[in-house]
């Protein structure tokens, strides 16, 4: 797999004339000068209510132990999961807080890793997508962010030149010990 660069300020202008212009290319040159397709085609975003928990079924022992971890409070507090009862998800979670405009990831386990094609931990996640996806994220984002609600994203995702692969993701806000929402809690489906 290739290694990942930074898009350069002329990718990033050419995205923004581009889409200023409503011509958006469905792709974009890397620092190796090959096209990239965009990573997410056919995906679609869901919000669902706290209450009544959806089912979901390759989700539900990770709704379950969210549901259990909050109890009577409207959402759990990160710090509160045992690290033993996320075991069987460790590889498959993403922990990120978001500051009105970026998301950025404090966890981003290794399944996310290998999809992406590189490790986000620390780093601002909206800004690595392209500003159609940018657009797409953020809005669906701050839905659950705002709710808030629980996040159902699935569809197809390729990076690079790989295969596309079906893929589904659960976002499950988290608060602070005050109450106040704080981080979401993100976890890939079973392949």
């Amino acid at each position: 797999m290739e290694q990942f660069c930074e898009y350069s300020s002329i990718d990033r202008l050419v995205w923004r004339v581009n889409k200023y212009l409503g011509s958006a290319p469905v792709g974009f040159f890397n620092c190796m000068g090959h096209l990239m397709a965009n990573a997410f085609s056919e995906f679609s975003f869901e919000e669902f209510p706290l209450e009544p928990l959806q089912a979901l079924p390759e989700f539900k022992s990770l709704i379950n132990l969210w549901d259990v971890t909050r109890g009577d409070a409207a959402l759990p507090v990160w710090r509160d999961f045992l690290f033993d009862d996320l075991l069987p998800w460790i590889g498959r979670l993403a922990v990120t807080e978001f500051d009105g405009e970026e998301i950025h990831a404090l966890l981003f386990g290794g399944d996310f890793v290998k999809l992406f094609g590189r490790e986000m931990t620390g780093k601002p996640f909206l800004a690595s997508l392209t500003p159609a996806e940018h657009d797409l994220f953020h809005g669906h984002y701050k839905k659950v962010i705002e709710g808030p609600c629980i996040g159902y994203a699935c569809g197809e995702f390729s990076l690079y030149e790989n295969e596309p692969q079906q893929i589904a993701v659960i976002e499950l806000p988290l608060a602070t010990k005050g109450g106040d929402f704080s981080h979401i809690l993100h976890a890939l489906g079973a392949k």
